[in-house]
């Protein structure tokens, strides 16, 4: 029975593996390579564990959890757009990238669901009494992606990390985003790569606080406030 189960997690793998590769192939997109490399490595440690449970149970599907975690994909670029069920299950892509530096229109709603996905890995965070003001817990945040960088958004839709017309577009997408949702400000999300907390205009402009006469700490608790809010609402 266990290895059985064991049997059955080793094949996910490797399918979703294979399933990497060809998306991979098809669109050269750097985060589908990274996942084909973990699905290798994460199969690598369920087939130990496919060994394993014959003879101790515990042990092995121990090793089938850890690999099970290790193939963990996080959020990826959006990579189908008109594709039917099949099609999306066996990685039979729309988007075709002839070489990594191909891009992936950015559209305002697509910008706008990938921040409400990243809103709700936020839902466990309320609870646990974050200190914002300490930059490792800033940087905690981004690395879980509960926070990303405005570079992170940008890389998400196949663009180029500090490209400046690229940046120009996302900040006009996600001013046209926090118009529609108010008074959900979904920008409070993305932060600059450097301390991990919003941009100035972000301050200025939603916030309305005059960022030369407002101290560093006054800044996080408003961002702070409107982090909580977004929580709030996407995490009922």
């Amino acid at each position: 029975m266990y290895q059985q189960l064991a049997i059955v997690a080793y094949a996910v793998v490797i399918f979703l593996t294979l399933r990497d590769i060809r998306i991979f192939r098809r669109t050269h997109l750097l985060s589908y390579r990274k996942g084909a490399l973990k699905g290798l490595l994460a199969s690598s440690v369920v087939l130990l564990g496919v060994f394993v449970v014959g003879t101790n149970s515990d042990l092995g599907l121990l090793f089938v959890l850890i690999g099970l975690y290790i193939n963990r994909k996080g959020v990826r670029e959006s990579v189908f757009k008109d594709a039917v069920a099949m099609d999306r299950l066996l990685g039979k892509t729309d988007y075709h990238g002839s070489n990594k530096k191909e891009t992936i229109k950015m559209k305002d709603t697509d910008v706008y669901e990938y921040l409400i996905g990243v809103a709700r890995k936020g839902c466990d965070v309320q609870s646990i009494g974050l200190d914002l003001h300490d930059p490792k817990e800033r940087q905690k945040l981004r690395k879980r992606k509960i926070i990303v960088t405005y570079g992170d958004v940008l890389v998400n839709f196949g663009k180029t990390r500090n490209d400046k017309k690229s940046l120009d577009e996302l900040f006009k997408i996600l001013d046209e985003i926090n118009e529609k949702a108010k008074p959900i400000l979904l920008s409070a999300l993305v932060v600059n790569q450097v301390d991990f907390i919003p941009s100035t205009p972000f301050f200025e402009k939603w916030l309305k606080l005059d960022t030369n006469n407002t101290t560093k700490n006054e800044l996080i608790n408003a961002w702070e406030g409107e982090l909580n809010n977004i929580w709030q609402h996407y995490c009922k």
